[in-house]
Parts: structure tokens; C-alpha cells; sequence
């Protein structure tokens, strides 16, 4: 090995590659995770899919996916259980092709999907392809549990508990940060009785968007609020309902016209009993409670995509072009002047809840 750089390892081996943090020569993945290794392979192997793990500005569809491949890696090297067989078959030097991933990406901008399908090889592009097609690829994302389907139907209360249970309640739910005037003050009319109709076509379109965003509708404002008007018709053009039932199908109906969500499978088997688990709460002392948390949460998505930037259409790249944005031009961009309507909606709607609340179930 005259002339080589020797494993600092092992100090048997060749050295052929070099830890990108601390630069000390390995010659395998055994070495590079060694337990003298452990503090600096672990922390790369964090630094490497946290970004991606992050708020990310792109499709939540394919492109979504594509990025998630490379969580597992991060994932089962936490847990002590990664197989290297999974990503790249059973080569005796799979172990250093993870390596060489990692290296790869290091300074790739994980949020641009195209970049990084440029920095894949045909194998890992295959890979991806592939779990595309059979459908193995939704066990790498957690199945997503709306924070609205925890009930508890007890019908004694332990006073001396309840405040706790509330708090807890309070730390799961979304926040309502804006002041809920007195109905009065909006109005001197008393409300239909449609209201909560006209409401439950909301929070139909407001499940429908959390579930498809895996709850992370907020950091896709620009995407997320379009299609949540889109498909509420209460939202969009100001329709009223006469019963709950049409306010749930129309949710329904407008879903198959939208190219983005009609492509999901059973985005709306769970829209109805969604509803239903919204307008009675989590248990009969607060039957109001998520209806609150639900019209708060609304509210703060509409007052993020006011000062959202308008969306700039990108070239597309190879991966782009393969795997096309579903929701590119799928429903147009709202003018902020439809966004202040839709507020000042779902105000009428927390001072209606706050004052006349009536479920109806």
C-alpha cells in the first residue's frame, strides 16, 4: 500500500474514501460506522436528510415522494436497522454506494427535485421508478391521523381532571389567534339555521386539504388555499346549502373537477365522517371545540397566503418533465381580494360558533 493512504480505521485497508466532516480516510461502510466513527457518521447522515425532512416548496405528489426515498436511509440508521439491500441490492459494496448518496447530495438543494435526480445514478433512478409502480413507496410516508379524530366518550368527568384535559386538548389542536368578536357585533340579524350547512361544506374542503397535505398545508399556502376554495362552493361562489347532505357532496363533486385531488385515491372516503368528528368535538362537555380550532386554524391560512409570494413558474427539468406537477395549473391563483372575502367568511363563521353554535348531528 506504498504510496496509499491507509484506513484510519482499521489501519488494515486502503483508505479509498474520505469522511466529508472530519475528512479521515475509510476504506468501507463498516469502518465509517465504526463506533469510533459513530458521532460523525450519525450527525452526517442527520445533516444530510434534515433539510429535506423541512418545509418544502415544492409539489407534495411525485416530487414529495422522490425526496422521502432518502429519509429512510436517516431513519433506519437511527434505529440501528438499515438495510442496505433496500435502496441498492445485494452487492458486496452497497454499503459504499449509501455513502457515496450521501456524499452526493451533500451540498444539493433538496427542496429542487430536478437537481436531485440529476445527481442519482440509473439504479436509484430505476429504484424510485419502480416503487412508483407497485406502490411500495407510501410505507415510507406515516399514515397521517387528523388531529380532529381523538374522542372521548366518557360520560362521567372527573372535575379535578378536566382543566389538565383541556390543556392537553389546547396543545394538540390548532390555535385560534385572532379575536372572535360577539356574533352581535356583526350582525342584528339572527342566523339561519343553514349556517352550520354552509359550515360543514368548509370543514368538508378544510379535511379534504389537511389530509392531502399530511397536515402540512400551511407551509404549501400558495398550493393548499387555492384548492381549499376551489372546493368548497360556499368559499368560491357564495352558495348556500339547505342540508348537510349537499353541503358534504358538493365537497365531493367539486374534487373529481380538480385535476390534482381526483387523482388520489379515497381523498374523500374519510371527508364525511371528518365532518361529523369536527361538529361533536372531543367529548360532550367542549362539542364546539374543534368546529373553534378548525375555523382558527382556516383563519390563519388565509392570513398567510395575503402576504404569500405570487407563484413564478419554473422551467422544467428532466424530472419535471417525467414526473409533471399535478397541481400546476390545476386551479388558478387567488386575487388577495377573493382571500380578504373568505376571511371576513370565516370570521361570520367563529362569531356563529362562539354565540349559536348548533351541531348537525
Amino acid at each position: 500500500m506504498e504510496g496509499e493512504k491507509v484506513c484510519m480505521i482499521c489501519s488494515n485497508n486502503v483508505g479509498k474514501y474520505a469522511c466529508p466532516r472530519c475528512n479521515v480516510f475509510y476504506c468501507s461502510v463498516d469502518c465509517y460506522r465504526a463506533e469510533v466513527h459513530s458521532s460523525c457518521s450519525e450527525a452526517f447522515y442527520k445533516d444530510c436528510i434534515a433539510d429535506e425532512i423541512k418545509s418544502q416548496e415544492t409539489n407534495p405528489d411525485a416530487q414529495k415522494k422522490m425526496l422521502e426515498i432518502l429519509q429512510r436511509m436517516q431513519q433506519q440508521q437511527e434505529a440501528g436497522e438499515f438495510d442496505e439491500d433496500l435502496l441498492f441490492g445485494d452487492e458486496e459494496d452497497d454499503g459504499d454506494d449509501l455513502v457515496d448518496l450521501a456524499d452526493r447530495l451533500k451540498h444539493v438543494d433538496l427542496e429542487d427535485a430536478d437537481t436531485v435526480w440529476q445527481c442519482l445514478t440509473e439504479e436509484e433512478r430505476n429504484e424510485f421508478q419502480e416503487m412508483l409502480k407497485s406502490g411500495n413507496i407510501d410505507n415510507i410516508v406515516p399514515k397521517f391521523e387528523p388531529w380532529w379524530t381523538v374522542r372521548d366518550d366518557k360520560k362521567v368527568v372527573d372535575l379535578d381532571k378536566e382543566d389538565e384535559e383541556l390543556k392537553g386538548l389546547k396543545q394538540r389542536c390548532p390555535k385560534v389567534e385572532n379575536k372572535v368578536v360577539p356574533f352581535i357585533n356583526l350582525s342584528k340579524v339572527s342566523p339561519s339555521s343553514t349556517v352550520c350547512y354552509n359550515l360543514a361544506n368548509v370543514l368538508a374542503a378544510y379535511s379534504v386539504i389537511v389530509r392531502y397535505y399530511n397536515g402540512e398545508h400551511k407551509q404549501y399556502v400558495s398550493e393548499s388555499t387555492p384548492l381549499l376554495v376551489a372546493v368548497s362552493t360556499n368559499l368560491s361562489s357564495n352558495q348556500n346549502f339547505p342540508d348537510l347532505d349537499m353541503a358534504v357532496k358538493s365537497v365531493n363533486h367539486e374534487i373529481t373537477n380538480c385535476q390534482c385531488l381526483s387523482q388520489v385515491e379515497g381523498i374523500g372516503l374519510e371527508m364525511e365522517e371528518d365532518v361529523k368528528r369536527l361538529f361533536i368535538g372531543p367529548n360532550f362537555i367542549h362539542p364546539k371545540f374543534y368546529v373553534e380550532c378548525a375555523l382558527g386554524d382556516l383563519y390563519s391560512l388565509l392570513r398567510l397566503s395575503l402576504n404569500s409570494k405570487k407563484r413564478e413558474p419554473n422551467e422544467a427539468g428532466e424530472f419535471s418533465k417525467q414526473f409533471p406537477d399535478s397541481f400546476q395549473n390545476a386551479v388558478p391563483e387567488l386575487q388577495k381580494s377573493k382571500v380578504k372575502l373568505c376571511l371576513r367568511k370565516i370570521e361570520y363563521f367563529q362569531s356563529w360558533a362562539k354565540d349559536h353554535f348548533q351541531s348537525p348531528y
